[in-house]
């Protein structure tokens, strides 16, 4: 037997290369997870007519590559079960892959928060997830099973993967992938006790035209247009000029959230009237600054005794990533808008000179600093030293920006390089956690994402193959104007519609978010609510997955009255003593915060002023402040009458 080696063979509907030896897809490695209880299709290359034969633990299928070196055998289902060694022989060549595993396979999608790995981003200081050094301590779990899809945008849909390779959660894997997914195979693991494998493939920062293929798009022609195929289209150049660019972008962003972060010392002890600083008058005076990353420098000296009180120190509003240090150690890390506001340690502050260095950083625009609070506050006396003024500052002459291009704006080219690669391979479900990006495009969102899922469950071929989706989550945008920012309400309910399609389910995530970061830290939350979604949906098990839900609404006098659905046991809100989120409009449509009164699965609404309420909504904010939850603890889904 020959030992099976990859080679790098890509294939495409442009420029469709023959492999001489026999190789599955690059999905079908050691240590996989195939699909239980199902039809597994087993493809890959060799060359024209030759006879393939496929084996697994007892069962076998021949088939004979065409005419350009394709093959495809379809595996009886089986039950749960393995390890197994899957074979692939031709007449010259045996291929086995050992460790092979029967169980459930999911298919993970979406933009950064299921991106968002245990570990986190190299270029987001402290993005590791919550608790991360003890989940660390719990990953004995040798039937989970990862593949994470390599990154590639892509003009024509491939016909393999790059690269990939299924891992086993260990302390060198598990930092690296997808958090939220993680955490849903832990449930699931935990309580079917099978092996759970999760194909991951998702890209920060990306919407969800470049995750549909081209038929998605038939309904869509006056709104989005499908990029040509460049002529002279290489894809083999294509291939490495993406990696190129990629590699490119990601020491572009740790130059931004790192640079200079091992010059503290000496960038404390020099004086900010010398040069490299230069003096600005106030700390906001930075309207000219275009660089995506400066440094900031304010002298203090405090010549009495004060400087051993407990302090409080203010520095408004830092955007979008600041480190913050004080006499050369750091001591708060904040991402906008978070507000910049650090109670000091005792006996931070020294007699003399005290230096506050801040390092900004801001990946998509120059450095800015807001608001208007900048001070050293006294917790004990009342005491305060305004900073506003006279810091120095230190800017990069150069700000280096990437080369080349990613691509993973334009319609299609995710699925064509991230997606088609994998189908038809036999899965469970779909898991998808992507919006962000289309906040502001609800009415587009509306119609894409049932395309999208209709598509998605054509191209795999199974009917109605299980959905499950994340509403988006709460995240403040801005520090200024926050109850002026809803284009997440009106998405979240746009992602809502998809339930109108069978076999669909929705997580709702607006409680479980974190104001000041896209990126919340807690994905064991949305890994267990995805989980439950499934076990309770897909695997039938007597789980509560679904909080209460508006089912219609009617009119009393002065007080609007709304039923709920899925209403599991007794509803509390945050805030006992006044029901909030809820909101009521009267013909003329304009809408005005309400008093509401849990009875039973109902909900009495009044406002003083509106007295003949016709509509009402409820959490209609991109960072809704309380909720309403059930006895399981999951919160009534948000809702519009007018949407």
């Amino acid at each position: 037997m020959k030992t099976f080696v990859f080679i790098l063979c890509f294939f495409s509907l442009v420029g469709s290369k023959v492999c001489a030896q026999v190789r599955p897809a690059r999905i079908f490695a050691d240590h996989m997870v195939l699909q239980r209880d199902r039809e597994i299709p087993v493809w890959g290359f060799a060359r024209p007519g030759e006879v393939i034969s496929v084996k697994i633990n007892s069962k076998k299928n021949t088939v004979t590559t065409d005419s350009i070196g394709r093959w495809m055998c379809k595996m009886p289902s089986m039950p749960a079960g393995g390890p197994y060694e899957l074979s692939i022989q031709s007449l010259s060549d045996s291929i086995i892959l050992h460790d092979v595993m029967i169980g459930e396979v999911w298919f993970a999608s979406g933009q950064s928060n299921m991106e968002h790995t245990l570990g986190g981003w190299p270029w987001i200081p402290y993005s590791q997830i919550k608790n991360y050094e003890q989940e660390l301590k719990d990953i004995d779990y040798p039937q989970i099973r990862m593949f994470t899809v390599p990154k590639l945008a892509s003009p024509v849909e491939m016909d393999d993967l790059r690269g990939g390779i299924w891992e086993l959660p260990a302390l060198n894997t598990l930092p690296n992938f997808s958090a939220s997914a993680w955490f849903f195979a832990k449930e699931l693991t935990k309580a079917l006790g099978v092996s759970v494998g999760i194909i991951h493939s998702s890209w920060g920062g990306t919407a969800i035209a470049p995750w549909m293929d081209s038929q998605a798009f038939k309904t869509f022609e006056n709104d989005i247009t499908i990029p040509e195929v460049p002529k002279s289209f290489n894809m083999d150049e294509w291939v490495e000029d993406a990696n190129t660019s990629w590699s490119s972008y990601v020491a572009f962003r740790e130059r931004i959230s790192n640079s200079g972060l091992n010059r503290v010392s000496s960038l404390s002890n020099s004086s900010q009237s010398e040069a490299p600083w230069k003096v600005i008058n106030k700390i906001t005076a930075l309207d000219d600054i275009s660089s995506n990353w400066i440094w900031l420098k304010k002298e203090l000296h405090l010549s009495d005794s004060s400087y051993s009180m407990e302090w409080c120190l203010e520095l408004g509003y830092l955007n979008r990533q600041a480190h913050v240090f004080l006499n050369g150690l750091e001591i708060g890390y904040f991402l906008y808008p978070k507000k910049a506001k650090i109670e000091l340690p005792p006996n931070a502050l020294k007699k003399g000179k005290n230096v506050i260095l801040i390092r900004i950083a801001q990946p998509w625009g120059g450095a800015k600093v807001e608001g208007n609070e900048f001070a050293l506050k006294s917790n004990t006396e009342e005491k305060k030293i305004d900073i506003a003024d006279n810091w120095g500052i230190l800017k990069p002459e150069v700000s280096p920006k990437p080369h080349g291009k990613l691509n993973i704006g334009s319609a299609t080219y995710l699925f064509n390089g991230m997606v088609a690669p994998v189908i038809p391979y036999a899965i469970r479900g779909f898991l998808w956690n992507q919006g962000e990006s289309d906040a502001g495009r609800s009415d587009f969102y509306k119609k894409a994402f049932p395309a999208l899922i209709t598509e998605w469950r054509k191209r795999w071929g199974i009917a109605d193959i299980p959905f499950i989706f994340v509403q988006s989550t709460n995240y403040q945008p801005s520090w200024s104007k926050p109850e002026e920012s809803w284009s997440r309400a009106s998405l979240r309910l746009a992602q809502a519609e998809a339930l109108k399609l069978p076999n669909t389910s929705m997580v709702v995530s607006m409680d479980i978010g974190d104001q000041y970061d896209v990126h919340p830290a807690n994905k064991q939350d949305f890994g267990y609510r995805m989980a439950i979604q499934a076990l309770s949906k897909v695997y039938g098990k007597d789980i509560q997955s679904d909080g209460p839900r508006y089912k219609s609404h009617f009119i009393q006098g002065n007080t609007l009255i709304v039923n709920l659905e899925e209403v599991n046991g007794l509803l509390s809100s945050t805030n006992n003593d006044s029901i909030c989120g809820f909101e009521l409009a009267g013909k003329e449509g304009e809408f005005y915060d309400a008093q509401a009164r849990i009875h039973g699965d109902q909900i009495y609404i009044a406002s003083k002023k509106i007295e003949s309420p016709i509509e009402v909504r409820y959490a209609w904010s991109d960072n809704p402040e309380c909720f309403i939850y059930d006895s399981e603890e999951l919160p009534l889904a948000p809702f519009s009458t007018v949407y």
